[in-house]
């Protein structure tokens, strides 16, 4: 259990109900232990946010003991997909997975998202005149 608790810490569940397995062994803030749901998500911790079985938001500073019943884990959009969803003029990322062609040239971009690459539909992406130093491992 949860250091000098007594008692095992909370379940974590994605808002779908599906369970995460994350290992919180002496994890003793909700700060530890967003990071820990975030690395088993495979996910930056900024975009994790923990919410109580009231709904509030949980506090990263706070005990992971006073965290009481199953904790919700609430994923943040990428900003990154969000913007390049904003520049090709769709309401999410998602969207964009049946395209063949994006045109993403002379935007201004400095980075672009892991899961750019993995849109299986994608066969042509301009990105002329950006400001990209380098491609996601998913080229």
């Amino acid at each position: 259990g949860a250091p000098g608790s007594g008692r095992a810490p909370p379940e974590f569940y994605l808002l779908s109900g599906e369970p995460v397995g994350v290992d919180l062994a002496r994890a003793e803030s909700l700060g530890e232990a967003r990071e820990r749901v975030g690395s088993a998500l495979s996910l930056a911790p900024v975009r994790v946010v923990l919410l109580a079985r009231s709904g509030a938001r949980l506090r990263d500073g706070d005990a992971l003991a006073s965290a009481e019943g199953p904790v919700t884990v609430c994923v943040l959009p990428d900003p990154l997909e969000e913007e390049i969803a904003r520049l090709c003029e769709v309401g999410l990322f998602e969207e964009l997975a049946g395209r063949e062609d994006l045109r993403l040239s002379e935007v201004g971009l400095a980075a672009l998202p892991e899961s750019l690459g993995r849109l299986a539909g994608l066969r042509q992406l301009r990105l002329r005149q950006n400001r990209l130093e380098a491609l996601p491992e998913s080229f």
